[in-house]
């Protein structure tokens, strides 16, 4: 049989940008996995660059493999257990991840113990296997194997949404906490908008590779301005069963991440969508403020 290779790309446009030591997110209605895929090509593929005189994390289209990203940016995923061999020792998984990184065994050994106490779990957990442990503690434990090679930036791919809202509000104070300690850039992935909401500084709003909104949380929140935002958040249930939400159902299919249109990505499925939106694409500007928008219309 006769294949034809095919080249998808999946960030499209400018940079993105967060303050060093600060909590940004992606969101977005495409499934967590290509969320996840997209921020592992911003570290993997693009490269990711520090300002410390702007004080600014940078995560820039170039064409080169940044090999600095690898050392410095950890990730941290949602379901640990689910990745870690399970007739394996903990120990013997977190030493297995400084031998890949050539961390010397006493530098290793002392770092294991050291984040052991900073993820608040007794050093007899590192002799039990995956099976033995809560699903909080294994979140713990993916902490610790993020932040065991010293990273500056770290990824979270949905850290809590396996967990019992009592646990998730420990997971997440505890991030917090070890993002000042550690004076940490996280970048999240999630579909929770309470958390969201809570922990992040920035929020990028990501529509087929494309990031069409960019603000400051409680910015973003309190002023919706691109159509497929506001869509995403009319979604969010509400607590009182006397306020009714007007959702926005968006209609039509997404277009193929192979073969994108001319115009805006989102023209096909925008209720508001002009003819202007199909002929052009709309860059991704700021409205004031460092609220950044890619819409015709705004």
């Amino acid at each position: 049989l006769l294949s034809t290779a095919v080249t998808l790309a999946l960030l499209h446009g400018p940079t993105m940008q967060c303050l060093l030591g600060s909590a940004a997110t992606i969101l977005g209605e495409l499934a967590a996995c290509l969320l996840f895929a997209a921020a592992s090509a911003m570290l993997h593929l693009t490269g990711f660059q520090t300002d410390s005189a702007e004080g600014l994390l940078l995560i820039a289209q170039n064409t080169g493999l940044n090999i600095r990203t690898l050392l410095l940016a950890g990730m941290m995923i949602a379901a640990l257990g689910a990745v870690m061999d399970v007739a394996v020792s903990v120990l013997s998984a977190l030493r297995e991840v400084a031998q890949v990184h050539k961390m010397p065994a006493n530098e290793a050994e002392e770092k294991i113990k050291y984040l052991l106490h900073e993820i608040n779990l007794p050093e007899d957990a590192l002799l039990r296997i995956p099976s033995e442990m809560s699903g909080g503690q294994l979140q713990r434990l993916a902490i610790a194997r993020a932040l065991l090679l010293d990273p500056a930036f770290i990824v979270a791919d949905e850290p809590v949404s396996a967990l019992d809202v009592s646990v998730q509000a420990q997971i997440l104070n505890l991030m917090m906490d070890l993002r000042e300690k550690f004076s940490l850039t996280m970048l999240f992935i999630s579909h929770e908008m309470t958390v969201v909401r809570h922990l992040c500084d920035q929020v990028a709003v990501m529509y087929l590779g494309n990031v069409v909104e960019t603000a400051a949380s409680e910015e973003l929140f309190r002023n919706l301005l691109h159509p497929y935002t506001q869509s995403l958040m009319s979604a969010i249930p509400t607590m009182d069963p006397d306020h009714k939400k007007q959702r926005i159902v968006l209609r039509g299919d997404i277009p193929s991440a192979i073969d994108l249109p001319a115009g805006c990505p989102f023209a096909d499925r925008c209720p508001q969508c002009q003819a202007q939106c199909r002929e052009s694409k709309p860059e991704l500007r700021d409205v004031g403020g460092g609220h950044m928008v890619a819409c015709h219309l705004v």
